[in-house]
């Protein structure tokens, strides 16, 4: 980024999900699916940061915004959008610490490392989460939605809003946080 245009001002690393890894406990979880979520989840977020954050602290300012997940902290219930959630939410955790160490670590240069946590985010007809949660009986589906007090889904644009907030510079001072967008479920 920084050969191509000259300053890393900002990195949003979105990249993530379990994949279509089916393991819905610990017993059908192998090591191979849990290679491949923390991989995609934190090992990505790891190179990315070690290529971008070096040359934002060099230049005195940054921004840096992890995309977790509430099911960072777990989830409770027989059915799910996620297929391989013990990986997961393992790997969503693991966003969390990296996203406290290296604020901690950056703060003093100018940049500012945040994540954000979404809950339940249906995008339109299509996507993997959403073909998923319209794959579950109506009873599960219910369910779920019922456990959120806002009584929606979340949106796609609503994620987009609290990423361009913390890019921003009315966002300076946050820095070691992780924002949940969650309709009140957690």
């Amino acid at each position: 980024a920084t050969q191509l245009f000259g300053t890393a001002d900002a990195l949003v690393h979105i990249a993530g999900g379990a994949g279509p890894n089916r393991a819905p406990d610990l017993e059908t979880t192998d090591l191979s699916i849990w290679e491949r979520v923390m991989t995609l989840n934190v090992t990505s977020a790891f190179l990315l940061a070690r290529a971008l954050v070096p040359p934002m602290r060099r230049q005195g300012f940054g921004r840096v915004v992890m995309l977790s997940s509430i099911l960072a902290r777990g989830e409770k219930g027989p059915a799910t959008t996620v297929a391989a959630r013990i990986p997961y939410a393992a790997a969503k955790a693991a966003l969390t610490g990296l996203t406290a160490q290296l604020a901690k670590d950056c703060a003093a240069d100018g940049v500012s490392v945040n994540a954000v946590a979404p809950g339940l985010i249906l995008g339109d007809a299509g996507t993997r989460i959403r073909d998923r949660f319209d794959a579950l009986p109506e009873q599960e589906r219910a369910r779920m939605l019922a456990a959120i007090p806002a009584g929606r889904p979340g949106t796609a644009d609503e994620v987009a809003g609290m990423l361009a907030f913390l890019l921003s510079g009315a966002a300076g001072y946050i820095n070691g946080a992780t924002l949940t967008i969650d309709g009140a479920a957690s």
